[in-house]
């Protein structure tokens, strides 16, 4: 990233699933956690996991720009990082999940940092991940993965 990105939006889960499921799960089913459309452009560069380090994917979430995403960090089971790489108004990006064993289940960490243009309009695509995230992305992963 350029510089520190103006918003960053903090978001959690907590499964009944070990770090290594959730890893798995996180990796092959990322589409799922959020709503509209997406395929993967690029398939990553180890041939055991496609959809890890280096993998392009297209993402058009309903209300805004297409996306197109980077894998840049797919360090099994604890990280996973990306980036958006097409001109879109989200920039200067970085997704990061990040998992800790939590009991006999794993927490999910996964903040995104950017920035958007207009500016003034940050703050809301910043409202709309987080009730997205609580409305989509958890009760999928606690469905998939089970509640803690």
């Amino acid at each position: 990233m350029s510089s520190e990105p103006r918003h960053r939006v903090e978001l959690t889960a907590e499964v009944a699933a070990s770090p290594d499921e959730t890893f798995t799960y996180l990796t092959d089913h990322f589409f799922e956690l959020w709503p509209g459309k997406a395929k993967v452009l690029e398939a990553g560069s180890d041939p055991a996991e496609p959809m890890g380090l280096g993998m392009v994917r297209w993402m058009d979430p309903p209300g805004s720009a297409v996306l197109e995403e980077r894998i840049v960090a797919h360090e099994r089971p604890r990280l996973i990082e990306y980036v958006v790489i097409n001109e879109a108004p989200i920039h200067n990006h970085l997704g990061r999940l990040e998992l800790t064993p939590a009991g006999s289940g794993t927490r999910l960490d996964y903040s995104i940092a950017f920035d958007y243009k207009p500016a003034a309009a940050g703050a809301v695509a910043a409202g709309v991940l987080r009730a997205t995230w609580a409305v989509n992305g958890r009760r999928r992963m606690r469905a998939a993965l089970g509640k803690p």
